[in-house]
């Protein structure tokens, strides 16, 4: 499979899932009403073989934005490269 970055990182409030992402590696977002999602990220874009970019937060799929999430300290942060449900 392709690579996956890890990062721990100390915890900050306020700092969203977004931001936290933006702050170790490049990525391409786009901002809709419901929130902002992540369109590309090393190298590989939604949509490219019917996969997009999704996170999880402590095992469960998220259910707002990444720019909507507000970090816990101690959360576990999951993002991964999949085929849409």
């Amino acid at each position: 499979g392709k690579p996956t970055l890890t990062a721990i990182l100390p915890y900050k409030e306020n700092v969203s899932a977004l931001k936290l992402l933006q702050s170790v590696t490049t990525i391409d977002t786009k901002t809709y009403s419901y929130g902002t999602i992540v369109t590309s990220m090393r190298g590989m874009k939604n949509g490219s073989g019917g996969k997009y970019w999704v996170y999880s937060v402590n095992g469960k799929m998220a259910t707002v934005g990444a720019d909507q999430y507000m970090v816990q300290p101690a959360d576990t942060i999951d993002w991964k490269f999949e085929k849409g449900q």
